[in-house]
């Protein structure tokens, strides 16, 4: 071309399908040849379906060129591309390395040497190519590399533009939009149509008529790939047509416009009707109608496939359902026409039941296929494709890649589906970009390709497209599903054919009459509420799923309000729900005030409120439980006891932990295991812990896991909603959480699948929020929420801990024995705990939080102090004294905190007048005559009344001691520093007490908590920080410390301070610690045996009789601190308090917003 001459290569293609020629195609071949005459590479950039790539390829089959085509990942590394650059320069072959600016951006910098080395030995026959470290013969006369990009940007994700460096060995050429009417003329010729000018011209203007009259949908493509299918497909029914003709008349005519028409219009429904959403299908009808006016509209029956699929739905278990048929004969035709096809649309809307269908019908029909199930965000990407090892260049095939190698080598026996059920975002999907193009190549970052078979479809399955680029669309055939598809009462008709025969005709009619109005219902008040939409179909499963063992009207009533009083979104929603169901049902409410509060009688058949009782609770461990958390209990126990998993749902300290643990013990469940969620949690954490727990079964079928020794394992995931999701909104630990709960198993590091047995999973979310999660997971589980208690169970909570505490301290109390006082308490109490909550509100400052655990802890920490007195005035100035530290510590400024003064003030006159509370009382825990390291009492050390002088004394003793043992300090002993070491004293003396020093630079935080903890003879342990310190670091310090608060049972107060909080991981290890007892994936597998191991006896010693896991959390709760000090003044502090949502609830806080570097002075230690 021009001057650019080239030697035929005589390379044999077969007969290969042409590209059609065009003017940019004409462009294109004049920069890649003049390219190729200056010793530079090609580099055809623009949007996805522009022809880059089947330009280098055509431009090399007119020049008899090898043309091998790698679709490039960030898995691919400089030695892997050198790799494959030595391969192609010794053959002589082109190298068209596709969507090049998905590598990152110093790997591109890496092989930008290589190239220019490469293309230097390609210009000057008297330089040798020396690559890797290797001399290399080249052949100079064939060899060339080629790259193409998409643009980097938004719509194209995990796209990096290219360095300058890099820019300047390849001359670019923007790959514009080509003449697709042009195209797809010569495609129609191609395919044998007469009339193709006509044809092409009216397929074209549909296209570009749909593209602007329809709505703006992701998954909607109007392009060449989208054209060229359809016309491919068009041109295989207008064979067919002539076929059946010429077999059934023995004469071979012309077909008519018209039938060429009709076989085009058959060809883009089949394409096009699949993937289009409800409001664009009859406008789309209107513009094929007015494009092919002369056409047959109908599309053609397939009636032996239509049969199979009746018979499918009764195998299956479902209710026969046009639209689903409907569908699976899309998704037929798509998968016969593309080797991806995704099946998209809302949770519940059928997407798993159709391919399923379809797939029992194809067997049924003699045409066997097999499939198997990924889900490809569960696990990281180099699980998934595989990895190349750095040092011997190894090649590991992941889960897909192991995947495929098996179907390709039995393709000869049956067709497959490789279902990829998952969300889909560029990380992983690009990466399968060429295998979805037609030459079905999927390229390895290693070098191999590996060939798909024409019977082998990648099955995509996913709710959404929002992450996935239009490079990708493209490729794909796409079965749009809606909520609309699916009725509930074909749902619930199918649920009450699989229930026993005697029980199905009592059944219906309970679940027309009762159960069905109740679920719109449901849905109705939600909407009301602009709560997170949840279809009616995934509401109805979770009220099936706890109906199946009703046993007469009553009975389903009560369960059915159970089941959707949670989801109805508020306590005054639930309550209407409930009267209406009970006034449907024929009943009325045992509990008038709160109808949904009910169960029923099974020995009077009859429904009764829920009752409480104080006797059959421990009120000094968690949250006494109230109607509402005892309903929430037994519902949790029901799917628990059915097989079922569970999402639990609630704010911030609502009682979710107490929820469970009686769920727990109602489903008489022995063992579970607690993974303790973090930003950083992720699927090997989780499969870890099961494998640990279980006994590993091989069969010839796979692994199972089986628990040990019990007949039942649950698996708790505590804080789902803490974990990071990736920047395409994913992520793969709930991922992983639905793949366990769907598929019943999990692939190990290995790539082997693990199937799991009698274990079930209890998930946990703070927040109260299900949009936080996907709602496939919510549609996979049984979703059940709590709400905040109201003023009167808060009294109830209160009341029953007062009563605790009267118990064992004030039973012949002359004034608190009286139920009248203690009424009266309870009041008051709950008052100022909820006009703190109103006042200070957390969305104003982080540390205005003030949960359900933390009302509980005002009371029952009542037990550490001596309540002898007859007046009633020790016990009240004790609950000030609490107050004050719960609550009054947690404000930052002295206004704040001069109005919770006068809120208790008025509190205490209000309540009580004529009984004097001395609020200048200082407790303290006095200790005496303990080894530094003892462990605390069950309860924390016993506080007793103390004078600013005896504290002043004690400090002074602690600084001396201090000085004596590792540092100099010195400190001028005054008020404030007083006050603030009894502040951090106070919870160090409690088991498990942490505190958070939130104070300005210079405040003396670190002189008050070492002398806080050496007065509360705790062993002090701080981090030895140097240069390059970071999180393995950390957690050899954090395994040195554990090991002293487990192994050797000692109270140990670990101190860190914000200048050693490196990273926000160091934060999460201690609050998972605190509030789980464990931080998953602290100790390896070795490491866990050996500690267990070191436990055994001293378990045996304490009689304890659960595991060694359950142990190892016991110590850490009874014998861990953390003091934490941090700058409350910078933005550092509010973005860990966002990071790490569960510091402010772990720590008690000690804010201050004033200095003391008059009062506070320290010397660092030696």
């Amino acid at each position: 071309m021009v001057d650019a001459e080239f030697q035929y290569s005589f390379e044999y293609h077969g007969c290969l399908t042409g590209l059609v020629h065009t003017p940019l195609t004409d462009k294109c071949f004049l920069t890649l040849t003049q390219a190729m005459l200056m010793g530079l590479g090609g580099n055809p950039y623009g949007p996805a379906g522009t022809g880059k790539t089947e330009s280098v390829k055509e431009l090399g089959a007119h020049l008899g060129r090898q043309v091998l085509v790698f679709n490039c990942d960030e898995g691919i590394d400089p030695t892997s591309m050198g790799r494959m650059f030595i391969g192609l320069l010794k053959c002589g072959a082109w190298g068209c390395f596709d969507e090049f600016n998905r590598l990152d951006e110093l790997t591109m910098s890496a092989i930008s040497t290589q190239i220019m080395a490469i293309q230097a030995a390609l210009k000057d026959p008297s330089t040798q190519l020396e690559l890797l470290d290797r001399k290399v013969d080249i052949n100079r006369h064939q060899a060339g590399i080629f790259v193409t990009l998409n643009p980097a940007s938004k719509g194209y994700g995990g796209r990096q533009k290219l360095p300058d460096n890099l820019k300047q060995l390849f001359r670019p050429i923007a790959m514009s939009v080509p003449d697709a009417q042009r195209i797809a003329e010569v495609m129609f010729l191609a395919e044998g149509f007469h009339h193709a000018s006509v044809m092409g011209k009216k397929l074209v203007v549909v296209y570009s008529s749909a593209k602007q009259l329809l709505s703006q949908q992701q998954h909607y493509d109007w392009g060449l790939r989208a054209i060229k299918s359809t016309i491919q497909m068009a041109g295989r029914s207008l064979a067919s047509q002539k076929s059946a003709s010429k077999s059934s008349l023995g004469i071979d005519d012309q077909p008519s416009e018209g039938q060429e028409a009709s076989a085009v219009v058959q060809a883009v429904k089949s394409n096009m009707l699949s993937k289009l959403v409800m409001s664009d299908q009859k406008r789309f009808l209107d513009l094929m109608h007015d494009g092919f006016p002369s056409a047959k509209q109908e599309v053609a029956d397939d009636v032996p496939l239509e049969a199979a699929l009746k018979s499918s739905f009764g195998t299956l278990g479902l209710i026969e359902n046009p639209i689903q048929a409907r569908k699976a004969l899309e998704l037929r035709d798509q998968l016969a026409q593309r080797i991806g096809v995704v099946v998209v649309g809302p949770a519940t809307s059928g997407k798993t039941s159709v391919w399923r269908l379809l797939h029992s019908a194809l067997n049924s029909a003699n045409q066997p296929v097999t499939f198997r199930i990924i889900n490809p965000t569960a696990m990281p990407k180099l699980q998934l494709l595989g990895s190349v090892d750095e040092t011997t260049r190894e090649w590991t095939d992941g889960v897909l890649t192991t995947c495929v190698r098996e179907v390709v080598a039995q393709a000869d026996q049956s067709a497959a589906w490789i279902v990829l059920d998952g969300d889909i975002d560029p990380n992983w999907i690009e990466s399968l970009n060429s295998v979805l193009d037609d030459n079905r190549l999927l390229t390895l970052p290693s070098g191999e390709r590996l060939r798909l078979p024409s019977n082998v479809n990648l099955l995509f399955e996913t709710d959404e497209l929002k992450a996935a680029s239009p490079a990708t669309v493209s490729r794909m055939g796409m079965v749009f599903f809606s909520v609309q598809d699916v009725s509930g009462r074909s749902v619930a008709e199918a649920w009450i054919l699989r229930q026993p025969a005697e029980a199905q005709l009592f059944l219906k009619d309970h679940v027309n009459d009762i159960l069905l109005p109740a679920v719109s219902r449901t849905a109705s008040l939600r909407s009301s509420s602009s709560l997170t939409s949840i279809s009616e179909v995934s509401i109805l499963q979770v009220a099936l799923r706890l109906l199946s063992n009703a046993t007469n009207r009553s009975d389903f009533a009560a369960r059915t309000i159970q089941a959707l009083s949670p989801l109805a979104g508020s306590t005054d929603n639930a309550t209407k729900l409930a009267s209406e169901i009970l006034k449907k049902a024929g009943y009325d409410a045992p509990d008038p005030h709160q109808p949904a509060n009910l169960v029923y009688d099974p020995e009077g058949e009859t429904l009764k409120a829920v009752r409480v009782d104080d006797e059959q609770k421990n009120g000094l461990d968690g949250v006494f439980a109230i109607p509402s958390q005892e309903l929430a209990a037994r519902r949790v126990a029901a799917w628990l006891k059915n097989g079922e998993s569970v999402l639990l749902s609630g704010p911030v300290g609502c009682g979710k932990g107490t929820v469970l643990r009686t769920a727990l013990e109602y489903g008489q469940v022995r063992s579970t295991i607690t993974v303790q969620c973090t930003s950083g949690t992720n699927p090997s954490i989780i499969s870890g812990k099961i494998k640990r727990a279980c006994l590993a079964i091989p069969t010839a079928q796979g692994k199972i896991l089986r628990p040990k020794n019990v007949d039942k394992l649950v698996v708790v995931v505590k804080d789902l909603h803490v974990v990071l999701r990736d920047k395409w909104g994913h992520s793969p630990v709930e991922a992983f959480v639905r793949q366990v709960v769907d598929q019943g198993g999990f692939f190990d590091g290995g790539g082997d699948w693990v199937q799991l047995e009698s274990v079930q999973l209890v998930v946990t979310m703070s927040g109260g929020k299900e949009e936080v999660v996907s709602s496939r997971l919510i549609a996979a589980v049984c979703p059940t929420s709590i709400s905040f208690p109201d003023t009167e169970e808060l009294q109830r909570i209160a009341s029953s801990h007062f009563a605790n505490i009267i118990l064992t301290q004030c039973k012949n109390h002359p004034i608190w024995s009286r139920s009248s006082n203690v009424e009266k308490l309870c009041q008051m109490v709950v008052a100022l705990f909820l006009d703190l909550r109103q006042r200070f509100p957390s969305a104003c400052n982080p540390l205005h939080i003030f949960t359900l655990t933390d009302l509980t802890s005002l009371v029952t920490s009542l037990h550490r102090y001596h309540l002898t007195d007859q007046s009633g005035s020790l016990l009240l100035t004790s609950l000030c004294n609490e107050a004050v530290r719960l609550f009054r510590d947690k404000l930052t400024l002295s206004a704040d905190r001069a109005l919770f003064d006068g809120i208790l003030s008025t509190a205490l006159k209000e309540s009580f007048p004529s009984i004097s509370v001395d609020r200048d009382t200082i407790f303290a825990s006095g200790v005496t005559g303990v080894i530094d390291g003892a462990p605390l009492p069950l309860l924390g050390r016993q506080l007793v009344k103390t004078s600013m002088e005896e504290m002043k004394v004690n400090i002074q003793t602690a600084v001396r001691v201090l000085n004596r043992e590792n540092c100099v300090m010195e400190v001028y002993v005054h008020d404030v520093l007083v006050e603030d070491v009894v502040r951090v004293a106070h919870w160090l003396g409690q088991p498990g007490g942490s505190v958070l020093i939130a104070a300005p630079s210079g405040y003396g935080r670190r002189t008050v908590a070492v002398i806080a903890a050496k007065l509360e003879q705790g062993v002090l342990m701080k981090l030895k920080m140097g240069r390059g310190y970071g999180v393995k670091q950390f957690q050899t310090d954090f395994k040195r410390v554990l090991e002293m608060v487990v192994v050797r049972n000692e109270n140990v107060v670990l101190l860190l301070e914000d200048v050693q909080i490196v990273q926000p991981i160091f934060l999460e290890m201690v609050t998972s610690l605190l509030s789980g007892g464990e931080y998953v994936g602290l100790y390896s597998d070795e490491e866990t045996e050996k500690v267990d191991g070191l436990l055994v006896d001293q378990m045996v010693q304490e009689n304890f009789d659960k595991s060694p896991a359950d142990f190892f959390s016991y110590r850490v709760k009874q014998n861990f601190h953390c003091v934490l000090t941090m700058d409350n003044t910078g933005n550092r502090f509010t973005s860990l308090c966002e990071r790490v949502p569960s510091l402010c609830t772990t720590f008690h806080t000690l804010s201050s917003d004033n200095l003391a570097e008059s009062i506070l002075q320290s010397a660092s230690p030696h």
